[in-house]
């Protein structure tokens, strides 16, 4: 039996040390790897092993045949439900989908985006209890880039978190909390939309945050979810929650994090328009 009960800061700073330790791996076995682009799910607490694996950490690599119901490369389509009672089960259900911007000529990767979209992630039994308490079930998302981004000037990158918190039993939001963190190995930028309690549903949410490192990265790029959901609650992502980095100071390679963010920050404000008042603490 496996019991665990991590806080966000080591939750991060584990997907941290995976990042590193695949990031290296792909360095030092090929500088233009296919496609290994990953989504792993993971919910906290105590689980029992089965003989079909660990029902509290999966991971779906791309073109996987069982699990990845899109074809494309670059592109992950999942369902599954993660856990295992009594301390909880969470439903998943989206697209994640890659985008590698490689530099004319030499290839050289200029930038990534990761991108989960048409998503949506549930409390759908138990719960271990968490910020919230009894009842809630704590879990993560973690997406790692297939490629390495490697820069000796640094990094810009940004985070973007558009989408609403819901219950989907058609009663109020018991307590929601979801946050994105865009990470090369170290923290680049981070969005939460904060704890929602006791509200009507649904709470529309956008979030948009960016940040840089100025020392040289070699890391994979990921997109780290970290929720909390009280039962029946859950989040949904229509717009998209999205994880992207260039390196710095080079303008002329901004042209991913640049043209995305403008369309994010327009999305962004139409969502702050839209956006209900509601009980948040």
């Amino acid at each position: 039996m496996n019991i665990s009960r991590l806080s966000r800061k080591a939750i991060g700073t584990r997907i941290s040390s995976r990042c590193v330790a695949i990031a290296i791996l792909l360095l030092c076995a090929d500088p233009t790897p296919a496609s290994a682009l990953s989504i792993g799910f993971s919910r906290i607490g105590r689980c029992i092993a089965t003989p079909a694996g660990d029902p509290c950490s999966v991971t779906i690599v791309d073109n996987d045949l069982i699990r990845d119901s899109d074809p494309t490369v670059g592109v992950i389509g999942f369902s599954l439900v993660v856990g295992q009672l009594p301390d909880g089960l969470f439903a998943a259900s989206g697209t994640v989908i890659e985008t590698i911007v490689r530099a004319p000529g030499s290839g050289a990767v200029r930038g990534i985006q990761l991108r989960l979209t048409d998503a949506v992630v549930q409390n759908i039994a138990g719960g271990l209890g968490g910020t919230g308490g009894p009842g809630i079930v704590e879990g993560t998302i973690g997406i790692f880039s297939s490629v390495p981004f490697v820069s000796l000037t640094g990094v810009s990158g940004f985070a973007s978190l558009v989408g609403q918190y819901e219950n989907f039993r058609g009663a109020n939001i018991g307590f929601a909390d979801v946050g994105l963190q865009t990470r090369v190995g170290t923290l680049i930028a981070s969005v939460n939309p904060g704890i929602v309690t006791n509200a009507p549903s649904p709470v529309l949410f956008s979030e948009f945050d960016t940040g840089a490192f100025p020392f040289p990265v070699s890391n994979l790029l990921s997109a780290v979810i970290n929720f909390e959901l009280d039962a029946g609650d859950g989040f949904r992502l229509p717009d998209s929650a999205d994880s992207a980095v260039s390196p710095v100071p080079e303008p002329a390679t901004l042209l991913l994090v640049g043209t995305t963010a403008a369309g994010i920050l327009v999305r962004w404000r139409q969502r702050r328009q839209e956006q209900p008042t509601a009980t948040t603490i």
